[in-house]
């Protein structure tokens, strides 16, 4: 464990502590990126650029420029590659599938 531990997103508490996170990790990275991808923009008044446009009302596929810039932006650690395609059987249903890894050694 680091030094400085980091808190787990979720907030979560587990025997009465609260659960850490080493810095760095691929867990750490990928919770840092789930919560970029679930804050709409503006939703965080201190930050209001933080986030991903709402897809809420969005028609067809959804667009991954708002998550690939979001991500970039908020987290320089992680390398992410984003897919999206309609479902098969519901048209009115996108989903959205974010890879992410270790930036690649040039």
């Amino acid at each position: 464990m680091a030094d400085l531990p980091h808190l787990a997103l979720p907030l979560r508490f587990v025997n009465g502590a609260a659960v850490v996170t080493e810095q760095d990790t691929g867990d750490e990275i990928m919770a840092c990126v789930l919560a970029i991808i679930l804050c709409p923009l503006g939703f965080r008044v201190e930050l209001p650029d933080f986030g991903v446009p709402d897809p809420t009302f969005s028609q067809g596929v959804v667009r991954t420029d708002g998550v690939d810039v979001a991500v970039t932006a908020w987290e320089p650690r992680a390398h992410e590659n984003t897919d999206a395609w309609m479902d098969e059987f519901d048209a009115f249903v996108s989903h959205v599938l974010v890879r992410v890894g270790a930036p690649s050694e040039d």
